[in-house]
């Protein structure tokens, strides 16, 4: 995580220095505006999140008035301040703010990730089964979003919420459910008829099928899991270097930027390739089965084998 947040400011780094200049136009405004984005830039170098964002977002108005060129520069500096001090809620509304402006388009990739990872931190799910057929139920917070049961909510936020059930020919139910981030909850409402309280079934857990009788295909798909992840990192440490490129004054620094980030490029490609391999072949042998013998499951030559030395 450390690692990652460095990859981050360094991002937001080259991004505040990509501002387009606020003082090419003229007034009082504009000056103020572009002293406000040098300070957010000293703080978030010096570690100080909370004085960038602050100084960001006294920044965004006046630049809407004066420059607004520069406001979608600094309205995802604002998202990425929010989302380096783990204000996950906020961060995702500021990326979502700033989505709906435009601007460059190695940037706006970032943010559409950035969004998808955010709202796995932000919102959960709630399904929702019924008995008997026929049921219409809600989210007491959502009362216009009325479905047929079976339903399931998406883009529920983390936290305790109430599921209503209401059929014609029985009492309106409601049951407690608690949404985890990225996970789904589920509420099994079982309805009695006019002259009996409706009864809640408890909530089960699914089983979980038997372990496979040998790990290896688990532990090759996971080593490829592991490999394409690194290539992720390598992606972003790739665009961080063309952002480096973008910023740099033509010459050896910048060419050195270009060499870094087509390095970074290459590797995350090799990353990808061989994780790849390798949970295609984890999946194989965990359908197909085989000998238990682990040393058959990492036979050289295989891409488990690349993947273990890699």
């Amino acid at each position: 995580m450390r690692f990652v947040g460095r990859c981050r400011a360094a991002a937001l780094l080259v991004a505040l220095a990509a501002t387009p200049p606020l003082a090419r136009a003229q007034g009082d405004d504009v000056q103020a505006a572009q002293s406000l984005v040098n300070e957010a830039a000293q703080h978030f170098r010096a570690g100080d999140f909370e004085a960038a964002l602050k100084a960001l977002r006294t920044a965004a108005p006046i630049a809407e008035r004066s420059q607004p060129t520069a406001l979608p520069t600094i309205r995802f500096n604002i998202a990425r301040c929010l989302e380096e001090l783990e204000r996950w809620d906020e961060a995702l509304e500021a990326y979502e703010a700033y989505n709906t402006l435009p601007d460059q388009q190695h940037r706006k990739q970032r943010a559409w990730s950035a969004v998808q990872a955010l709202e796995k931190r932000v919102y959960g799910a709630v399904a929702v089964t019924c008995t008997p057929g026929g049921a219409l139920v809600r989210l007491v917070e959502r009362p216009d979003d009325v479905r047929p049961c079976p339903a399931r909510f998406e883009k529920v936020k983390a936290g305790p919420h109430t599921v209503r059930v209401e059929h014609p020919s029985a009492p309106q139910a409601e049951v407690e459910v608690t949404v985890e981030a990225g996970a789904t909850a589920t509420a099994q409402v079982a309805l009695e008829a006019e002259v009996a309280p409706p009864v809640l079934a408890p909530v089960t857990a699914p089983v979980a099928p038997p372990p496979p009788s040998s790990p290896w295909p688990w532990v090759i798909m996971g080593s490829g899991v592991a490999v394409a992840g690194g290539g992720v990192v390598l992606s972003f440490l790739a665009l961080d270097a063309r952002d480096e490129a973008e910023a740099a004054v033509p010459g050896s620094a910048q060419d050195d930027a270009v060499d870094l980030f087509e390095q970074r490029r290459t590797l995350s490609y090799v990353a990808y390739g061989v994780g790849g391999a390798a949970v295609v072949t984890g999946i194989v042998l965990l359908f197909v089965g085989g000998d238990d013998d682990p040393q058959a499951a990492v036979a050289p030559g295989g891409p488990m084998g690349v993947t273990l030395r890699w």
